[in-house]
Parts: structure tokens; C-alpha cells; sequence
């Protein structure tokens, strides 16, 4: 079961109405302070932010709330959206890390096919050679180039 604030406050963060969804979320939370769904949201709405260190908070909550039964689509999503917010803080390792679980745990599923299309479309820039951007990218004096953020296109 979901309160109807955690559903109000998640079609509002499919409409990028983070302010709102940020307003509804708290009561929604009270409401059911066991439902993962809640923390999950709030990450999404905190991420559409840009709030990217209290997403991944949100996230490790999400995480400590799942139940050992839930389903292939939802445990899915958990990881896409984590990768989501790594990529925004451009730990493009541990982003590609949790799209390929997204992948596994649900691979015929919508959200492990657009984890497939994220790894597969950003293979050219991130993925070949983390190791060696890290060593060119370490020196702050250079700018990174702009990268299309995770699960956007």
C-alpha cells in the first residue's frame, strides 16, 4: 500500500514539479515510515534538484528499507536510480557498476532494457577508459567536458 501522498508526489516528480513533490513527501512518509517507495522518491526529487549528496542519502535509506521479496522490476529501479545520481556526481564507475545489476536483476524489464541503452550509448564516452580519465581529469586545473547525464535523452 501507498499513502496517497507518496503517489501524488511521485507524478509530480514524473513532471519535474520537485518543489511540490518535495512539500508532499514528508506526510507521505509519516504516513508509512517503512515504505522504501517514499526514500526513493525523495531521491528522485532531490536529484531533480540537484541535490545530488542527499540524494544518495535517500538512496542508503531506500536500500536499509527494501524487504528480502520484493520484485525484479522495483529492486531494478533502486539500482538504476542510484546509478543516476552517481552519474551526476560523475562517479561514472560506480554508476556503470549499478546499471549492470539494473541489468541483471531485471533484463527483459523496462527499467534493465533502459539500463542497457544507457551503458550501450554511453560506452563512447565514460566506460573504455575510467582508469585513464581519472589520471588526465586528477589535475584541477583542467575542465571537464559536459557529459549527457544518466537515464536522459
Amino acid at each position: 500500500m501507498r499513502p496517497f501522498f507518496l503517489v501524488l508526489a511521485s507524478a509530480k516528480n514524473d513532471e519535474a514539479d520537485y518543489d511540490t513533490a518535495l512539500a508532499l513527501l514528508p506526510k507521505g512518509m509519516r504516513l508509512l515510515p517503512s515504505a522504501w517507495q517514499g526514500h526513493a522518491e525523495m531521491a528522485r526529487a532531490l536529484l531533480g534538484k540537484g541535490d545530488t549528496s542527499n540524494a544518495l542519502r535517500e538512496i542508503a535509506k531506500t536500500e536499509s528499507l527494501v524487504p528480502a521479496t520484493i520484485d525484479r522490476f522495483d529492486a531494478a529501479y533502486i539500482h538504476f536510480l542510484k546509478a543516476r545520481v552517481l552519474a551526476y556526481m560523475r562517479d561514472f564507475a560506480n554508476a556503470r557498476l549499478e546499471l549492470e545489476v539494473a541489468l541483471r536483476t531485471d533484463p527483459r524489464g523496462p527499467v534493465g532494457e533502459a539500463s542497457r541503452r544507457v551503458l550501450e550509448s554511453s560506452a563512447r564516452w565514460v566506460w573504455p577508459n575510467i582508469a585513464e580519465r581519472r589520471d588526465v581529469m586528477s589535475d584541477s586545473a583542467r575542465s571537464r567536458p559536459e557529459q549527457p547525464a544518466v537515464g536522459t535523452e
